[in-house]
């Protein structure tokens, strides 16, 4: 018998078949078990409607001529039900004329055949909607997903927590729905910047199984900045301290792509599988440096990094940040050419800036809106909102 996928990804389908012949019916329940799919049964139109709605189906295999609701009227009435209107829906009947197949279609059935059918067939049949259908909601997801913007430091201490609140902030300003998430397996420096008081955290949602990673559960740890921004933060305490699941991670960054136009990702430097994870999760990835010597090796490396995860060209950027004061002894074309990312933006030294804006709790762009260095990440935001990731001439 064609075994059109293997009985692990069969598992997670949920198949409804509608008939009201018992013989028919047991055989095709035993050909889609044995193909690995959860498979639960319905004799007549009323217990299909039921269980389409009960048992949320990834698939329906149904049935036309049935006592007292008729499989098309199941169908009529499947798409009239929000809840179901998109349900996968086969038809299977013995009326097999050219307007009986016409009228199947009209009623919102997605394909139609005639019996007796090959089990081969249908089950092909069942795996080609299942892929239209997942490849359907896959691009409507992502239609919908807000933009995902990953931050690593070319190593530690660059000041990548500093630039990912600015720029969070600023689009917060713009009343564009944001969130700042900071991916860190150690203790937050987000809470000692924003003089957060403490609470559930990024840990919390760890703790928690995958089914139960919804949009409710992480809302809760979402936790809001005057300007409107909203900051998942990280652990606070040493007993929450610890690796971070790739798993998790990855779901967690696929629900708030869904909560906010922007999410940015402060991403700790490193390879381990949630970094890679959280990477391969974003739209843009931007390397955090300092323009000196010892840095440019360490960006390589990431970067380097990143490619092994197939993230490369125009998904990569980097920011540049000034945080000793001392000019850098490094070019834009320095960097540009050992490197070969697009410079997106250059973060001057805060001088007095930086202490005051970490006694208020305060990003920097809230308290000196006209500093130049407001000013500087207005245009580092600009290049990245861009239609193309807009870069700074290296010759500059």
């Amino acid at each position: 018998m064609f075994d059109p996928l293997q009985a692990t990804e069969t598992q997670k389908y949920k198949i409804l078949l509608v008939d009201d012949e018992p013989d028919l019916l047991r055989l095709l329940k035993f050909v889609f078990q044995a193909a690995g799919y959860h498979v639960i049964t319905a004799t007549n139109g009323a217990e299909a409607l039921s269980k389409a709605q009960s048992e949320r189906p990834h698939l329906v295999v149904l049935d036309v001529m049935m006592p007292e609701i008729s499989g098309l009227e199941v169908c009529w009435r499947l798409r009239d039900i929000p809840e179901t209107a998109h349900l996968p829906i086969i038809i299977v009947s013995a009326k097999g004329e050219v307007p009986d197949r016409v009228t199947g279609l009209h009623a919102g059935a997605d394909d139609y055949l005639v019996k007796p059918v090959s089990p081969d067939e249908l089950l092909a049949r069942v795996v080609a909607l299942l892929n239209r259908t997942q490849r359907a909601q896959t691009s409507a997801r992502a239609q919908e997903r807000g933009k995902i913007w990953g931050f690593v430091g070319a190593k530690g201490g660059t000041g990548v927590s500093t630039v990912v609140l600015n720029l969070a902030t600023l689009l917060a300003q713009q009343k564009k729905p944001t969130i700042a998430v900071e991916l860190q397996p150690n203790q937050s420096t987000f809470a000692v910047q924003l003089k957060w008081r403490g609470g559930e955290n990024l840990r919390h949602l760890l703790r928690r199984g995958l089914d139960q990673l919804d949009a409710k559960a992480i809302s809760a740890r979402l936790y809001p900045t005057f300007t409107g921004l909203r900051v998942l933060y990280g652990p606070q305490q040493v007993g929450e301290l610890g690796d971070l699941d790739a798993d998790r991670v990855a779901l967690i960054i696929e629900k708030l792509g869904q909560m906010a136009d922007y999410v940015l990702l402060d991403i700790p430097y490193g390879a381990s599988a949630a970094n890679q994870a959280a990477a391969r999760a974003c739209d843009l990835m931007i390397v955090v440096m300092e323009p000196e010597p010892g840095a440019i090796q360490c960006a390589k490396m990431q970067l380097d990094l990143m490619t092994s995860w197939d993230i490369v060209g125009a998904l990569v950027g980097i920011v540049l940040v000034n945080r000793s004061g001392a000019p850098g002894n490094v070019s834009l074309r320095d960097v540009n050419q050992q490197l070969g990312g697009e410079i997106v933006g250059v973060v001057p030294f805060a001088g007095e800036l930086a202490p005051i804006a970490f006694a208020q709790g305060l990003p920097m762009v809230v308290i000196k809106p006209e500093h130049g260095i407001t000013a500087a990440f207005k245009e580092i935001l600009r290049r990245l909102t861009a239609d193309t990731l807009i870069g700074i001439r290296a010759s500059t």
